[in-house]
């Protein structure tokens, strides 16, 4: 915590202890709302829960029970928040506070969003725009509260694959924030779209915009959105090969996580470790740190961090050969992303290509062709349908491409297409020719030893060995 608001904080708790009356519930508030800002929560918590018998006047009690459910968010105690925040609506429901109303209404869009219940978080954005509605157009307030919306808006679109109307409010939202000249508030509207641009493979914006809203936060010490930055950095450090620095953000996260005691960034750390792991080969450790974060996303009830987190453990399991487990937690992913995203993700299919190509190797000769045929089959259609990536998926669409590149190049291998084999590897290494060019020098060597990268240039230098 910066010098300049630990003593903000310090100051505000001397007035507070100071304070009796209505003054000690004004004062509470801010000082709250400045522990909360620092991830405070705990102590925020101790403040909320002494000034909520202070609250007599009509409407005070939901502005505290408001922040009680924020509060309850950041440590991942989802059905706690949803309490906190159903009676800080129904304190509310006659009052003339918009912008609480609105609060309450965006609070409710994160949780449920985070849990994967994107219906639900729908219903709430729609209501958190007509609670808008009633503000004043063109009021500075009203306008923060607009930057606000777009921003839920292209959470949503985000959440549920489409990408492009995400990365249109997001463009907007930084461009309402700038014309207000609120540039402490753009720190998220860049990390969102900086991950947007990675689902993208535009790996260097994303690292841009990260990087951006780091320095933002820094400065601010908003150390709870600081700690989903270290996490994205973490991430893209992980994708570019630099398995050092990546566990380095990892665990700067773990450092802040700690001081939050939020589940749901400890997921994002163990599942972050577990694919450093992999990518190092410690296929033991990594499958252990998944365990361990799946554990947690149900005990959070995340449906979608769950679904993903199974599918990358099915992926693990079908790599390390372990094909029971693997076609055990594919099964598994597949019934939970199709209750939450209604549809199916393409990492599945991934999956299960590879599983029909282990098969295809150690079973009977006899199936040998029909099992490469399926599996073609499912990584054409893969690569010629449309493709949706929910927001919960690490890796960028065009790593799933080049994954299915690559394994149709091995399937076809098997089959002695030769041709298809060389347009399908070429398809894939030009990939990757394309992406290295646009790296900074200092990133190209590690990623290409990337294990995913590695292979596809290994078996290419096999096909060299066939002749013209």
């Amino acid at each position: 915590m910066s010098q300049d608001i630990l003593e903000k904080i310090n100051q505000k708790k001397a007035e507070f202890e100071l304070a009796s009356g209505p003054e000690k519930y004004s004062t509470g508030l801010a000082l709250a709302d400045l522990m909360i800002t620092s991830n405070e929560n705990e102590s925020a918590m101790e403040v909320l829960l002494e000034i909520l018998p202070l609250c007599s006047a009509s409407g005070q009690e939901g502005p505290v029970l408001r922040r009680m459910g924020e509060v309850s968010f950041r440590r991942s105690e989802f059905q706690a928040a949803l309490d906190y925040l159903g009676r800080a609506e129904a304190a509310l429901a006659e009052s003339g506070d918009y912008r609480e109303r609105f609060y309450i209404q965006r609070n409710y869009v994160w949780i449920y969003a985070r849990q994967g219940h994107y219906h639900q978080a729908e219903e709430c954005c729609r209501r958190a725009e007509e609670v808008m509605s009633h503000m004043t157009a063109g009021e500075k307030e009203a306008e923060l509260i607009r930057a606000d919306l777009l921003h839920l808006k292209a959470l949503l679109a985000g959440a549920q694959g489409d990408r492009e109307r995400a990365m249109t409010f997001y463009q907007q939202e930084i461009e309402l924030l700038g014309r207000l000249q609120e540039h402490g508030n753009l720190a998220p509207a860049y990390i969102n779209l900086g991950n947007i641009y990675y689902s993208q493979g535009r790996i260097v914006d994303c690292l841009d915009c990260q990087l951006r809203a780091k320095e933002i936060l820094e400065y601010a010490d908003n150390r709870f959105t600081l700690s989903v930055v270290y996490n994205n950095i973490a991430e893209l450090y992980w994708y570019l090969g630099d398995y050092q620095r990546s566990q380095e953000y990892y665990e700067y996260h773990d450092d802040l996580t700690k001081l939050s005691n939020n589940l749901l960034d400890n997921i994002m750390s163990q599942a972050g470790l577990a694919r450093v792991f992999r990518g190092l080969g410690n296929y033991p450790q990594a499958e252990q740190r998944f365990l361990g974060a799946i554990r947690m996303a149900e005990e959070i009830d995340s449906r979608a961090k769950k679904a993903i987190l199974m599918s990358e453990l099915a992926d693990l399991y079908a790599e390390w050969g372990r094909e029971r487990e693997s076609e055990e937690y594919r099964r598994l992913s597949q019934e939970e992303t199709m209750n939450t995203y209604g549809y199916r993700i393409p990492r599945l299919d991934l999956v299960e290509a590879k599983l029909l190509l282990l098969e295809s190797r150690s079973g009977h000769p006899a199936k040998k062709s029909g099992l490469l045929e399926r599996a073609t089959k499912i990584l054409q259609a893969l690569l010629t349908g449309p493709m949706k990536i929910p927001s919960e998926e690490v890796v960028p669409g065009t790593e799933i491409v080049m994954e299915a590149q690559y394994l149709l190049a091995k399937a076809y291998k098997e089959m002695e297409r030769r041709d298809d084999c060389r347009r399908h590897l070429r398809a894939a290494l030009e990939m990757i020719e394309d992406f290295t060019g646009r790296l900074p020098s200092e990133f190209r060597s590690n990623y290409l030893e990337r294990p995913e990268v590695k292979r596809v240039r290994e078996l290419m230098a096999d096909t060299e060995q066939w002749g013209p």
